[in-house]
């Protein structure tokens, strides 16, 4: 199951190896990231996410953000407590490091991928 988080988390991020199949050949298409099939928990992937924005956004003086607290910043729909895939997670906090301005950074979105039925086992 695939969700898209908001924000730049999923405007978030990515790293910039990526396959054929990872980039989108649109700038209005979510970055989807293969993924590497190692779980990591709910908290560890929101941490991630909002680390890596929250470096890029002070690296470019992007300002003050607002966004849910974690985990609730990147479960966008999925069950509480889920694993998610590292493989995504990191690409996109590189990808989010890779933005080139905030505008971007709010308008680029990067798709986190979660372990089919591993909630409550996330947490």
């Amino acid at each position: 199951m695939v969700r898209c988080s908001t924000g730049l988390i999923c405007a978030f991020f990515l790293l910039g190896a990526c396959s054929s199949e990872d980039a989108a050949d649109d700038d209005n298409q979510p970055f989807a990231p293969a993924g590497n099939g190692v779980p990591m928990s709910e908290a560890d992937a929101c941490k991630a996410i909002t680390g890596a924005e929250d470096d890029r956004r002070a690296a470019l003086s992007c300002g003050p953000v607002t966004r849910p607290p974690c985990p609730v910043y990147i479960q966008n729909g999925n069950p509480a407590c889920s694993a998610y895939d590292q493989g995504t997670v990191q690409a996109c906090a590189g990808f989010v490091g890779e933005q080139p301005s905030c505008d971007a950074l709010t308008q680029k979105k990067c798709l986190l991928k979660i372990i089919p039925g591993s909630a409550p086992s996330g947490c």
